[in-house]
Parts: C-alpha cells; sequence; structure tokens
C-alpha cells in the first residue's frame, strides 16, 4: 500500500442530499469514536472522584482539568469570564486531544490529519470569538479595539488594515498547524518503517540498515506522541488568547 494512501478519505456510508456530499467517511467515523472514548473517560472519572485521590485515572484527570483551568484560562481571562470560558476551552482541548490520539493506534485513523476537520475547528473558532467581541463591546468598540491604543493619528488605518489581515490569517494558521503536524508525523514514520523493510531483504548488510531505519521509527513514534499533545495545547491556547482578546481587550 502507499504511503499516502492511508490519508485518502474513504466513504463507509455514501450519503447525498440535494447534491452536498455528507457521506461518512473514516475520518467522521473515528472522530466520533474518539468523541465517545473520550466522555466515557470524563464521565468514569467525574463519577470516582474522591477527596482523597485513590484511583490513578481520577488524579490524572483532576492533573489535566487543573492545566487546562490554570494554564490555558486563567492565564488569559479574568473574574467570570474564567467560569464562562473553562468548559468550552477544556471542551476544544480534550477532543483534540482524543482525536490526536486515537490516530497512534495501528489500523486506526488520525482525524485532526483531515484538512477539513482542522479548517472546521478554525473556522468555529474565528467565527466565535469576532461575535463575543461584537456582543460584548460593541460593533464600534470592537472595530476600535483592534488597533494597539496611543499610535500616532496618521499610521492608525494602516495599523487598523494590517490587524484586519492578521485576524483573516488566524483560522489559515490554526487549521493548517494542526493538520500539518498530525500528518507529517505519520509520513515520517511511514517512510522509516517502509525503508526498514525494503533495506532488509535488499542487500546483505540490509538488516543492519533496516535496524537502524526502524529504531528511528520507533523514536519518531515517541516523538509523536509529545507532538499530539502539544497540538492539541497549542491550539487550545490560541482559543483562549483569541477569545479573551475579544472580549476584554483591555487586558
Amino acid at each position: 500500500m502507499h504511503i499516502a494512501e492511508e490519508f485518502m478519505l474513504h466513504k463507509i456510508i455514501p450519503i447525498n442530499i440535494a447534491g452536498f456530499d455528507l457521506s461518512i467517511t473514516q475520518a467522521v467515523l473515528w472522530m466520533w469514536i474518539a468523541s465517545v472514548i473520550m466522555l466515557l473517560f470524563l464521565f468514569y472519572c467525574s463519577k470516582n472522584m474522591t477527596v482523597i485521590p485513590s484511583n490513578r485515572l481520577v488524579t490524572m484527570f483532576e492533573v489535566f482539568v487543573d492545566f487546562v483551568k490554570k494554564d490555558m484560562v486563567e492565564s488569559f481571562m479574568h473574574g467570570q469570564d474564567v467560569e464562562r470560558f473553562f468548559p468550552l476551552i477544556a471542551s476544544m482541548f480534550f477532543f483534540i486531544f482524543a482525536s490526536n490520539f486515537i490516530g497512534i493506534i495501528p489500523g486506526t485513523y488520525t482525524p485532526t490529519s483531515n484538512i477539513n476537520t482542522t479548517a472546521v475547528l478554525a473556522i468555529f473558532v474565528f467565527i466565535l470569538y469576532n461575535v463575543l467581541g461584537v456582543i460584548r463591546n460593541g460593533v464600534g468598540g470592537y472595530l476600535k479595539s483592534i488597533v494597539v491604543p496611543g499610535l500616532p493619528a496618521p499610521i492608525i488605518p494602516v495599523v487598523f488594515v494590517i490587524e484586519v489581515f492578521s485576524h483573516f490569517a488566524r483560522p489559515l494558521s490554526l487549521a493548517i498547524r494542526l493538520f500539518a503536524n498530525m500528518m507529517a508525523g505519520h509520513i515520517i514514520i511511514g517512510v522509516l518503517i517502509y525503508l526498514a523493510l525494503l533495506a532488509t531483504g535488499a542487500f546483505m548488510g540490509g538488516i543492519m540498515l533496516g535496524s537502524v531505519s526502524f529504531a528511528a521509527s520507533v523514536g519518531m513514534y515517541f516523538l509523536e506522541v509529545f507532538v499530539k499533545s502539544l497540538q492539541a495545547i497549542i491550539f487550545a491556547v490560541l482559543t483562549s488568547m483569541y477569545i479573551a482578546g475579544a472580549v476584554a481587550p483591555e487586558h
């Protein structure tokens, strides 16, 4: 099988409504499975929380929740906004975390290695923080907050145009960063394993060269675990920053 075939979408249940292709692909299927696994994990932990932690899974859950609240929400938001937006940021983090890690199991598919998945998440964040900014500050107040206060009047229009372009670039960078990192890791591991298999039977001494490629693929596998965690954190942190900047630009 060609390495790129791992990332090709296959229709499991073809659905076409009024010309729109709404088929269930393996990306949708594994996104649902990852979501269900994460929901079951969160439900189990929430039902087994005790004053004195005695369950390792529950303790890990508490560490995750504490990390999300303190480092991803309270670092950027203040007052009631912390409790108001913590469920959203936590949901975003746990969903991306589960979607990233489900693909580490051989034979599965990483939903976030598909640009459609990451693009929908990024567009949702873009629309959400802009709508929240307008609701909280009004249209005029939100547009005014885009430009840093205190600038000389002649350069304000130039800075405003640059800032508007930077806002439109945000969903693009969010979507491509997550998609590219998830896809690149799998391709590199696939190439190293392919080279190991190719070298092993190709020539004398190939077993040694194949062992090196296989060891590199194992090392890359552990690096991939780090990258999957890091990318979930980056997406959640940037979402929190964008929302905080829109609803409370004075901070």
